[in-house]
């Protein structure tokens, strides 16, 4: 089963999809693992995934039957913003190397 609800992330809305074995009873005191994942459309269906093409991780964890929990949160398509969110700094003197030009984007994302 795969639940969905939104949450506000960065002053945008941003959609959430958590998928639950078919085990998994609400109000139970047991324990699943939990395996978090980003870029969330492409996690579970075709529909609204990038490309028409997603993981369909569902129907592989149901045809295994494997007890664990997915949470999968959408990805924010705007122009870099996927990647201004992911990174805790703006993009240096490192890219600089690899690249060779001091990218803009990078930033938003919190370091611990």
């Amino acid at each position: 089963m795969i639940e969905m609800f939104s949450v506000s992330l960065f002053g945008k809305d941003r959609k959430i999809r958590v998928y639950l074995p078919k085990s998994y009873q609400h109000g139970l005191s047991r324990r699943y693992p939990v395996l978090y994942l980003h870029d969330g459309q492409n996690v579970f269906g075709n529909e609204e995934a990038i490309n028409g093409v997603s993981l369909k991780l569902h129907k592989y964890l149901d045809d295994q039957e494997l007890d664990l929990i997915v949470v999968a949160i959408d990805q924010n398509t705007e122009g870099e913003e996927r990647v201004n969110e992911y990174c805790p700094w703006k993009n240096g003197t490192f890219t600089e190397k690899l690249i060779g030009s001091i990218p803009t984007y990078g930033g938003k994302g919190r370091s611990i």
